[in-house]
Parts: C-alpha cells; sequence; structure tokens
C-alpha cells in the first residue's frame, strides 16, 4: 500500500476514534491520545515530525477553543467539552522538519483510558534527520497501532 493510501486510512481511523471518544467522554480522558499529540521531538533532543502526532492535532481542533482569529492556533487550547487546557507550540527545524505538539497543561476530567505506554507502537512513523530511541518510540503494524488507541493493550 502506498503512503497516501496508508495516511488516509490511519485519518479515518483517527476521526472514528475521536468521535468514538467523545460520545463516551471526551479525548481528553485517555492517555493515549494524550501521549501521541504531545510527541515532541524537543524532549529527546532529536529534529524529527511524527505523523500521527501531525494528523490527529489536525483532527481534534474541533473539538478545542484554538485560535481567537479562527486561523491562527494560539499558544493555549482549551476543550470545548471539559475545559482542560494544553499548550500548543510549533517549529520550523529546516526545509523537511516541522513539529506541532500539543502538551497537557491542566486535566479536567476523569481519566478512563488505559495508560500510555513506551515505546509507543507507531504506524505511520516519524521523518526527519535524528530519532528517539527504540525505547521511546517503535515501528509497529497497523493493528497493533489501532489496538493501542483503541485501548484494547
Amino acid at each position: 500500500m502506498d503512503f497516501e493510501t496508508t495516511f488516509n486510512d490511519i485519518k479515518h481511523f483517527f476521526d472514528f476514534r475521536l468521535k468514538a471518544y467523545n460520545v463516551i467522554s471526551c479525548q481528553c480522558a485517555y492517555p493515549r491520545y494524550r501521549q501521541i499529540i504531545a510527541i515532541d521531538c524537543v524532549d529527546t533532543s532529536d529534529s524529527f515530525s511524527c505523523y500521527e502526532t501531525e494528523l490527529l492535532i489536525s483532527l481534534s481542533r474541533p473539538y478545542f477553543n484554538w485560535s481567537s482569529d479562527g486561523t491562527t492556533p494560539d499558544s493555549e487550547w482549551s476543550c470545548k467539552k471539559c475545559g482542560s487546557t494544553y499548550s500548543y507550540e510549533w517549529a520550523d527545524f529546516s526545509i523537511s522538519v516541522e513539529r506541532q505538539t500539543v502538551k497537557l497543561l491542566d486535566l479536567k476530567t476523569i481519566g478512563i483510558g488505559k495508560p500510555a505506554l513506551k515505546p509507543i507502537p507507531l504506524y505511520l512513523g516519524l521523518s526527519g534527520h535524528s530519532f528517539p530511541p527504540q525505547s521511546e518510540i517503535r515501528r509497529g503494524l497497523r493493528q497493533e497501532f489501532e489496538a493501542y488507541m483503541n485501548d484494547e493493550y
């Protein structure tokens, strides 16, 4: 399968997961959701971007108050449903690497999902110049990544 098809499949999966999260509670209640949107190369002193992080942040915008002008992301986001707050950061490291991250500041809902684990079994993976150790993030199969995000293990 080519990358575009794979990317679109994960996009549809994330869209479904976000809707499911918000039927039960909201995305904020799920530690693994919070883990994926917070993947940040700065934390490991590397230079990469994460496809899952970029995609999930983009798809999550309708669930947050994220922009005072409706187009430019503010540095603080808040969940429309529970009011949890997050710090939004974006940086352009090079022509081929830009990163964005959304990190929890204040959780205002009860966590109901399974705890985040390491290494994170990413399916789409990372792109960039230097990468974290396999003990932090590793390449996983699609079924494994979806099971991880579905809290099935």
